[in-house]
């Protein structure tokens, strides 16, 4: 590695070789540094909460934890990885169901459901959620919205669910749950969704 043309200033990418023969001053590298991050021109942005929520009882389909993402973060070719983890902390066999929902406003009321799991039996208490989604063509598409499971990794037989996603605003990813015991209680302690473009 050489610096080249370097004075007390902080040398600029195209200033720092790389490569077999950089003896010289103002020799051509194999590489320049600017050249390499020229390479990988792709950007990820991650956003958290980490706060989550807890149901405990039956009720109606309720939000315990969402995230913003702003307008134009998302684009097309993107992916995003979300995760979560779901805690159902009573062993009751009756079950909880744990959903996944993307609206442009912060709540369910006309959002799309694009994901669920069970936690139900003492088996089913702690699992990991997590679903990777992507976007072509202006739709963003998953494993198929409809089909029950924790992962990704599940065989399903159906094709992926599509919603038709306008990139240009704020969009929301939620998780709610609902129990089917009055004596559940079900916990959602953080949310991350990692966009890749």
């Amino acid at each position: 590695m050489k610096i080249q043309n370097y004075t007390t200033d902080q040398p600029a990418l195209n200033d720092i070789l790389l490569g077999s023969d950089v003896s010289d001053n103002n020799s051509t590298a194999n590489f320049r540094v600017s050249d390499l991050l020229a390479l990988g021109n792709a950007s990820s942005f991650k956003f958290d909460d980490m706060v989550g929520g807890t149901l405990t009882g039956i009720g109606s389909l309720v939000k315990l934890s969402s995230v913003l993402i702003p307008a134009n973060t998302l684009t097309e070719n993107c992916t995003i990885d979300l995760m979560s983890r779901f805690l159902k902390v009573d062993a009751n066999s009756t079950s909880s169901t744990v959903q996944v929902y993307i609206n442009t406003v912060d709540g369910l009321a006309g959002g799309t459901n694009i994901g669920f799991a069970l936690g139900s039996s003492s088996s089913t208490r702690s699992a990991s959620f997590s679903r990777t989604f992507y976007i072509k063509n202006s739709v963003f598409k998953g494993q198929n919205f409809g089909s029950e499971s924790l992962l990704d990794q599940s065989n399903i037989p159906f094709g992926d669910g599509s919603y038709n996603i306008d990139i240009t605003v704020d969009n929301y990813i939620m998780i709610a749950a609902t129990n089917a015991a009055s004596t559940s209680t079900l916990t959602i302690p953080y949310l991350r969704c990692i966009i890749y473009r």
